[in-house]
């Protein structure tokens, strides 16, 4: 049967890779869930920029890289916007997802950057 021939070509460490990334996506999804639920909360603004501070410090000593996290935000973005593709509104909910991750980047940089200019891991 040649339904799923492609599947041969596949390695071992190519199927590792897709493990980590469908895990790393599984988490990704989860703080996004976290954070929207606290945008409605009282202090939510220092809540969630402590956090996204701290979670890019820990990025940091995972070797990631801010520019990184922004094609992450981005591939993000693009891999639901289908389900709007019809919906008139479709540039004005892609520009709030787009200006969310760029606020979600701009704090894990400012713990990224603290941590790289600082020395402390």
């Amino acid at each position: 049967m040649k339904l799923f021939s492609f599947l041969k070509h596949l390695s071992k460490e190519d199927l590792e890779f897709y493990s980590q990334l469908k895990h790393h996506a599984v988490r990704v999804t989860g703080v996004i869930t976290m954070l929207v639920r606290q945008l409605g909360e009282p202090d939510a603004d220092k809540v969630v920029s402590e956090f996204l501070v701290d979670l890019g410090r820990r990025h940091f000593s995972y070797g990631s890289r801010p520019n990184q996290m922004e094609l992450l935000g981005h591939a993000f973005v693009e891999s639901f916007m289908y389900v709007f593709e019809r919906d008139p509104r479709r540039l004005a909910i892609q520009e709030s997802w787009n200006t969310f991750f760029t606020y979600i980047v701009f704090w894990m940089r400012s713990g990224f950057d603290f941590v790289q200019h600082k020395g402390i891991q």
